[in-house]
């Protein structure tokens, strides 16, 4: 069975509350993020195959989670600004 919208969610918030992923993070403002909207991800023959969940923080995009439709989740990414000097 493949994990819906609102699972997605409650998956990736459980996930980035745990002092594992907390401590992965280097963005000290990451506990102030929100998740954003799911984005379901199809495969090359329009099957589902992940959930793509963006961190907002201050209504910007810091970040990610994937969940895969099994519930796993296989990744937390952030974003990093590089600015040119």
């Amino acid at each position: 069975m493949f994990v819906n919208c609102d699972q997605a969610i409650d998956i990736a918030k459980a996930k980035i509350k745990q002092a594992e992923a907390q401590r992965n993070l280097a963005n000290a403002s990451w506990s102030d993020a929100s998740l954003g909207q799911p984005v379901l991800v199809e495969d090359v023959f329009k099957d589902p195959s992940y959930w793509i969940i963006p961190l907002l923080i201050q209504e910007q995009v810091a970040g990610f989670v994937r969940v895969l439709g099994t519930g796993r989740v296989t990744a937390i990414g952030t974003f990093v600004e590089i600015r040119d000097s």
